[in-house]
């Protein structure tokens, strides 16, 4: 069977599941693409970031938020 879904209703489903899950998710999906696929300077930063998150120095935080914040500190809302 052959499930067909548009990419707004994977998306949705994405940010429905935990975290964990959805950090679980990108890193089967970054570990796919081909190694010219991604700036070397940003793979070197997803690596920390992600040793970061593994090692428990830091914690997650759900992309709402995250894109809350990060609008608000580019003057984007108030």
């Amino acid at each position: 069977m052959v499930l067909k879904m548009s990419f707004q209703e994977v998306l949705s489903t994405i940010n429905s599941w935990p975290t964990t899950e959805q950090i679980r998710l990108f890193d089967v999906w970054r570990q796919a693409l081909p190694p010219d696929a991604l700036h070397e300077d940003l793979l070197a930063e997803i690596e920390r970031r992600s040793d970061e998150y593994d090692q428990g120095k830091v914690t997650a935080i759900p992309w709402a938020e995250a894109r809350m914040l990060a609008r608000r500190e580019a003057g984007l809302d108030e």
